[in-house]
């Protein structure tokens, strides 16, 4: 078991600086000073990547047996010291109990995380290189991970966890009424019993396509919520058969609209279907099947929208079409990589 080698101080600004931007806006005046504290030093850097390590571990697993007797141990350890913290800054008033609570239920679970995962809950990582790849999970759910895509899986008993890091995937999921299949694809869960869905997560956007079958996106609820309450989501928004639901970054709002199933999967056997796709989209996903980059390095021509059916890989053809069809010129780079970039009038 690894020593841990950040000071309680630290830990104890770095919680109190999570509970308060946890509901904080992009414009909160928060953010500001939160960076001047973490270019104070480098330890206050160490413990906000402590925090945030455990804290998905946390957050992820806040009901599985091995958790809630560590949270039970510090909520006794902190009731018999009887002892109160001092607030980590004058710039900052989180409640007291709630942040020694936080810090020492870090401190325990972090040790705990030390442990070989088995210990607790079977995982592995699983990423693609440029070509597509069929995994069968330990519970017969199968999962096709497009190229240039990685997941990780982390299962308990009460629940089946997959986070898709980047990329793509489909998601053929073995049934199982007492275990939610829930995928993690960065700020919300699309979470299944059984069923068939295809989720792709690039830069842009997360876009879910349900083939088969019914599911839910939600977000899970913070660890304190799930404190006096063991349901885990919140803001579902059910989907039927048919229905896709997008998220562009940086935004907190859903699109849902009928998908193109066909279009969404046809990955899977070798081709890209274009639908008015932007041109930003397009050369990123051809790139996945590439040893080499595909970029826009002109912003009058990122929206460009492009239609058609090409070959996973066949990048050339790709590159041919846009360059024939628009007015878009290709620069190949030294080291392989290919800008696209708005052509100059003569």
């Amino acid at each position: 078991m690894s020593e841990i080698s950040v000071s309680r101080t630290a830990l104890d600004e770095a919680a109190a600086w999570h509970l308060r931007l946890l509901d904080a806006t992009p414009d909160c005046p928060d953010h500001d000073a939160f960076r001047d504290w973490l270019a104070e030093n480098g330890e206050n850097r160490q413990a906000l990547d402590l925090l945030s390590t455990t804290w998905v571990v946390v957050d992820r697993y806040a009901d599985s047996e091995p958790i809630l007797k560590r949270r039970v141990k510090a909520l006794e350890h902190l009731y018999y010291r009887g002892e109160r913290r001092r607030s980590p800054s004058n710039r900052l008033r989180p409640s007291t109990g709630a942040l020694a609570m936080m810090a020492s239920v870090i401190l325990i679970i972090a040790a705990w995380t030390a442990l070989p995962a088995t210990h607790v809950f079977g995982g592995r990582n699983v990423a693609s290189l440029d070509r597509p790849t069929l995994i069968t999970l330990e519970d017969g759910s199968r999962v096709s991970l497009d190229a240039r895509s990685r997941i990780r899986v982390l299962f308990t008993r009460d629940r089946r966890d997959v986070i898709l890091e980047q990329g793509q995937a489909r998601f053929q999921v073995a049934k199982d009424p007492h275990r939610p299949f829930a995928v993690d694809t960065g700020s919300r869960y699309v979470v299944a019993t059984g069923t068939d869905f295809n989720i792709d997560r690039s830069a842009g956007a997360v876009t879910t396509t349900l083939i088969e079958g019914r599911v839910f996106v939600a977000r899970q609820k913070g660890f304190f919520k799930r404190l006096v309450s063991r349901e885990p989501w919140e803001e579902e928004v059910p989907m039927r058969a048919g229905q896709q639901i997008m998220q562009i970054a940086g935004t907190d709002k859903l699109v849902i609209a009928e998908g193109n199933i066909e279009a969404a999967t046809s990955w899977i056997s070798g081709k890209i279907v274009f639908d008015q796709t932007p041109l930003s989209e397009a050369a990123m996903r051809i790139g996945r099947y590439t040893p080499h980059e595909i970029k826009v390095g002109s912003k009058s021509i990122e929206q460009l929208r492009i239609s058609g059916v090409f070959d996973t890989g066949d990048a050339d053809t790709f590159i041919q079409a846009v360059t024939a069809l628009w007015p878009v010129d290709a620069i190949r780079e030294r080291n392989g990589n290919i800008i696209l970039v708005a052509q100059h009038a003569p």
